[in-house]
């Protein structure tokens, strides 16, 4: 094991392509190829495992001649695969990757990170063994020019913003605008009683994200990506009515 990793096999686990070829009925109906140049017949999805090799420190940072575009073979890849067949797109990368002149062409999108030795836990949550429920830890940007870009910034307009994350764990609730009056009627009761930063309280703002994510349905523009971000911050201080009152923003503005 070296310093800054290395691709392949170096220690023992579980690659991604060996968790799905474990978690689906049968592993035979999973076949690999490393460029993607191998006939599509006869498959339902393509899978396309982008992002970055190993590296620790700074090699991997912007400025150092490094910067947060795809590879060119990883372009490609996405490109015949998803102009072929229904595709999900997994990054596996320490940071965000560029991909607003691709995101139309995918059926879903899956920040898998660094998955570490395990890649099982990429795999349970891609054949639903395991819900996804992750957030985005940080903003998501369009382009190179807009980094760095934090939540706060005067112009917001990020590919996703801080805290989104489409969720397979439970339904959105119904109702819409409505709805999200009650939540933030709730959300007064609750901090009056001191749960402001307790899963009851965050509880109450996760219903409010799920009801207006699914109206945002991707569809992101300052307007609405700006108070959606700051409702995940004023989340973390236990401001609640706050941080519905900034998801409601972004519901009339999506």
């Amino acid at each position: 094991i070296s310093w800054q990793g290395s691709s392949g096999k170096t220690t023992a686990g579980t690659t991604i392509l060996e968790g799905m070829r474990k978690a689906a009925r049968s592993p035979e109906s999973v076949t690999y190829s490393k460029d993607a140049s191998a006939a599509t017949d006869g498959h339902d999805v393509g899978v396309v495992i982008v992002g970055e090799t190993p590296y620790a420190e700074g090699l991997g940072d912007v400025g150092n001649g490094h910067d947060l575009e795809l590879t060119d073979a990883d372009k490609k890849a996405i490109d015949t695969v998803c102009a072929a067949m229904k595709c999900a797109v997994l990054v596996v990368s320490g940071r965000p990757q560029l991909l607003d002149d691709r995101l139309g062409d995918m059926d879903a999108l899956v920040a898998s990170w660094l998955p570490g030795s395990e890649g099982d836990g990429v795999a349970d949550v891609l054949y639903g063994k395991r819900a996804f429920t992750g957030q985005l830890p940080v903003t998501w940007p369009k382009s190179e020019s807009q980094v760095p870009v934090n939540v706060g910034d005067r112009d917001y307009d990020p590919q996703f913003p801080y805290g989104w994350g489409l969720t397979t764990l439970r339904k959105p609730p119904a109702g819409g605008e409505l709805t999200l009056a009650a939540l933030g009627v709730a959300a007064g009761v609750a901090e009056k009683a001191k749960l402001g930063k307790t899963p009851a309280g965050k509880a109450i703002v996760d219903q409010a994200r799920l009801l207006v994510q699914q109206k945002i349905g991707g569809r992101f523009t300052q307007a609405v990506s700006k108070p959606f971000a700051e409702a995940d911050h004023l989340l973390l201080t236990g401001d609640l009515t706050g941080a519905v009152a900034k998801l409601r923003t972004a519901y009339r503005a999506a």
